[in-house]
Formats: C-alpha cells, structure tokens, sequence
C-alpha cells in the first residue's frame, strides 16, 4: 500500500499516521532485509549465490510475517531492483550500519512465550515444521536466550528506571521445563501472563537489555510502543526510548498517540539527540510517508480531529 517512502535511519525515527497507512509495513519491510541480509552473511556465500539467497530469504521471511500478503501486488519491495554486494562481507567491516532487527509488535508475545518456547522444543524432534510468525518467533528467540556477543553500552539506569515505572523487576528461569520470566514484586513472583500489559510493555525493552540485544548494530523497530500504556507511562516510556537513543541504540517508532509523540519531540529537543519526524497520509488508497520538518502540526492536527469531532458532538447536543 506503500507509493512513497523516503526514510532516514538515524537515531530515532517516528513516523507518524492513523490506522492503515503503512507505518508498519516500513518496520516489517526493513526487518525482513536486515534480517535475509543477515543470513547471507552468515551463510558466507559469494557474491551471485549471495545475491540469489538474498532475495529468497527475503521472500521466505515475508510468508512467515503475512502469507505473502505484503509482496502480493509486489508493491513493498521490488525484489527484481535491488542489488546488493556481499563481497568481501563489508558489513563486518562497519561499511553497513545495521546487522540484525529488533521488532516490537506486541506484549501480547509474554502471553505466547511457553507456546512458542513448547514449538520450539516440537520443532527439534519432529521431522516437519509447526508454523509460526516469525516476528514473534524472532522476538522470542531475544527473550527467551542471550545475544552471542553483548554490547558495552551501560544500561543500569534504563533498567532501573523501568523497576522504578512498575514497581518490580523481571526474573528469568532457565531450567528444561522451566523455561519462563517472572514479575518480581514486594518478593512475591507473578507469572507473566498475569501482569498487565503495559508492565509487559516496559519488560520487553528490560529482557532486551538483559539478553543483550539493544546495540548499536541492531535497530530496534518498536510498532505502536502506547498501546495498553495510560498517557502517564506513555511518557515514561517516551523517556526510555529517548535515553537509549542517547546511549547509541538505533529506534523507529510507529504511532498514532498524540502524548506520545509530542513526548518524543519534547525530550529530543531537550536532549538534542538526531531525530526525524514523518507523517504517514493515505492518498487513493495507497500510502505517502514524507518527512515533517520542525514544525509538528501537520501531525497533531491529524491526530488531533476526535477531539475536533467530540467537540462539535457536544456543540450539537447542547440545549440553552
């Protein structure tokens, strides 16, 4: 649904739009060629073989996040355009900037966790594989094991301040058939799927931490951070996505909450991080996602039209 999308990855990237305007299919767009291009790396393959594996993953990954919904029309992504050059594996070098994706899509993913942790288990003994998405299959994965190479970006006060927000902490059991987080608090262990879901919300970008996933070379892609989350903790958590900015670490948020937005903006400026605003508009059904300059308003005056609607609702009703 995408016809335009010009978007610049630096420090943190928020675009911004109502419901069904593309904002995710960016995030999903650049997890699955982070992620294929990952792959090939991996599989240390030369540069036509390389190039052959890319598009194929690419296209795999695709089935696995949609059934092959996004390349339908093959309007997302041109499979037939792109060109990459695996020689020499640059990106191991620092030439590409990011390695690997980190997609947030829901806190729903703690309530799945002993599903896909029993799928996981499935998938090892049997001779045919269980389906599965695998946005929540690779977020999973992040929560459920610890990143081969950790980064040594100090986080204690991130991880601090989100025992602060939800008064606890986050514990993690490894045992065969206890493989589960938990929310610690007052000493009393809850499990996960008892939580609330705004505290689930804050314990993702926690385990992350903890599992050594939020680096420099990994871009983190967090899909509609405000929901479940009242405006206070959407500030709160506007602050802790500000601060790994800060620390290095590379975020796009998509949304469609006014406090959170403004919330970014308002800590960006204070903080002079790098930061880019776009506006995602739906124009004939297909989607144009520009950037916004510094002045925001074209994006809260979008948002902002339930309120104009409720006002006008009340105007009409009201009796002298």
């Amino acid at each position: 649904m995408i016809k335009k999308a010009d978007i610049e990855l630096k420090g943190l990237t928020v675009i911004a739009g109502e419901n069904d305007t593309g904002k995710s299919s960016v995030g999903k767009a650049l997890f699955a060629l982070l992620k294929a291009r990952l792959f090939v790396l991996n599989s240390k393959l030369k540069n036509i073989e390389a190039s052959s594996q890319y598009i194929h993953k690419i296209k795999w990954i695709f089935s696995k996040i949609s059934k092959s919904q996004l390349l339908h029309r093959d309007t997302l992504i041109k499979l037939d355009d792109i060109e990459v050059d695996f020689q020499k594996q640059s990106a191991r070098k620092g030439k590409i900037k990011f390695l690997d994706a980190v997609f947030i899509e829901t806190p729903f993913i703690f309530n799945l966790y002993q599903t896909l942790s029993g799928i996981n288990k499935a998938n090892s003994i049997i001779d045919f594989e269980i389906e599965y998405n695998y946005l929540w299959w690779d977020l999973y994965i992040k929560l459920s094991q610890k990143a081969k190479t950790f980064s040594n970006i100090d986080f204690k006060n991130i991880l601090s301040t989100i025992e602060i927000i939800t008064n606890g902490s986050f514990k993690k059991y490894d045992e065969i058939n206890k493989d589960k987080w938990v929310f610690v608090k007052n000493d009393n262990e809850f499990e996960m799927d008892n939580v609330a879901m705004g505290i689930k919300q804050f314990a993702i970008i926690y385990v992350l931490i903890k599992n050594g996933y939020l680096t420099k070379d990994r871009i983190l892609v967090f899909d509609e951070p405000e929901v479940h989350l009242h405006p206070k903790w959407q500030l709160e958590m506007a602050k802790v996505l500000v601060e790994l900015v800060n620390k290095g670490v590379k975020i796009v948020v998509n949304s469609h909450s006014p406090y959170m937005i403004e919330a970014l903006e308002l800590l960006y400026k204070q903080t002079k991080i790098d930061a880019n605003f776009y506006l995602a508009l739906k124009e004939n059904n297909l989607a144009k996602i520009e950037r916004i300059g510094d002045d925001l308003s074209p994006i809260y005056e979008l948002l902002s039209q339930p309120i104009d609607i409720l006002e006008n609702m009340e105007l009409d009703n009201f009796k002298w």
